[in-house]
C-alpha cells in the first residue's frame, strides 16, 4: 500500500516487475503518476472490474471493427490485481483462440503474467507469448 493520491497510475520507464524499496513514485505524466511498482493507494487495491462472459452481449452503443470483432477491457491503473487481470486474459485466449488480447502497455509488462500461466498450464513462456497479439 502507499500513501497519496496518485491520480492515473502508469508505469515508469524503470518500473521493476518486484517489489523495490522507497518511494513508488518516479515522476509524473499528464494523468497523474509514474510508479516503478505496483501500489494499492491508502490500501485501496481496486479500480474496475474484470468481467469475462462466456458470450458477448452486443450493447446500442457496440460497433465492430473491421475484422467483425467487438473490444472490452478492464482498466488496472498498475494496482496489484494487474497481473491477475493479465492472467486471466491470457487463460481465455489460451483456451478460446478467437478471442485477441491487446494491451497499451509494454510487452515486458506481461513477463509475470505470462510465467505464472507458463507454470500452470505446463506450457513454454514462449508458447504463452504467443497468445499476445497485439503488443
Amino acid at each position: 500500500t502507499a500513501e497519496g493520491s496518485f491520480g492515473i497510475i502508469w508505469p515508469s520507464d524503470k518500473s521493476k516487475q518486484v517489489t523495490f524499496t522507497g518511494s513508488p513514485v518516479s515522476g509524473q505524466w499528464f494523468g497523474g503518476a509514474l510508479l516503478e511498482e505496483r501500489k494499492a493507494p491508502k490500501g485501496d487495491g481496486s479500480y474496475e472490474t474484470l468481467h469475462i462472459t462466456k458470450y458477448y452481449e452486443v450493447k446500442p452503443w457496440s460497433e465492430k471493427d473491421s475484422y467483425g470483432n467487438y473490444f472490452e477491457f478492464c482498466k488496472t491503473g498498475y494496482r496489484p490485481y494487474d497481473i491477475l487481470v493479465m492472467c486471466a486474459y491470457l487463460a481465455v485466449k489460451y483456451y478460446d483462440r478467437r478471442c485477441i488480447v491487446s494491451s497499451d502497455g509494454e510487452r515486458i509488462e506481461w513477463k509475470i503474467a505470462v510465467g505464472i500461466l507458463s507454470q500452470v498450464l505446463s506450457e513454454s513462456e514462449d508458447t504463452i507469448c504467443m497468445l499476445l497479439n497485439r503488443l
